[in-house]
């Protein structure tokens, strides 16, 4: 309800972007669903994901593969574009090239921020480069649907 409120109150509504992780409950459960409404409610607007991946090392959680792969399957039938973080790389980054022995959570997000607003900078500013978010997608994604 509160998505619709915010959408109604938009001049023009291009699509939706979604950062989540998928290894937790919320991040894979509650994403997928919000995600699935969004489809439903608004079936010709974009939507697109930015996933943080779990890995083996640093996980907590005994059925994050399992919260992954069912996630995976989930936004193949739900968002036009999906792009993948890895959670252990993060970690590795870091480490080895930034000199951060033990990351915290903050470290790990500017981290992950830093190439999603990279991204998405066309988007966000006017200039030559300004693209919608269709073009956006279509850049990254030249064969929809070929998996």
């Amino acid at each position: 309800d509160r998505l619709r409120k915010l959408v109604d109150n938009c001049d023009n509504v291009q699509g939706f972007m979604i950062n989540h992780g998928i290894g937790g409950g919320t991040g894979s459960g509650l994403a997928c669903l919000i995600l699935e409404r969004i489809a439903v409610d608004y079936r010709k607007k974009s939507k697109l994901s930015f996933t943080i991946y779990p890995s083996v090392s640093y996980s907590t959680n005994v059925v994050a593969p399992y919260n992954a792969l069912l996630s995976t399957h989930w936004m193949l039938d739900h968002t036009e574009m999906t792009a993948v973080l890895d959670n252990e790389a993060c970690y590795d980054i870091c480490q080895k090239y930034l000199d951060i022995k033990r990351p915290s959570y903050g470290d790990i997000n500017r981290l992950i921020a830093k190439p999603i607003s990279s991204m998405t900078a066309s988007l966000r500013f006017e200039g030559e480069l300004n693209v919608d978010l269709n073009e956006f997608q279509t850049g990254l994604v030249p064969f929809p649907r070929l998996h």
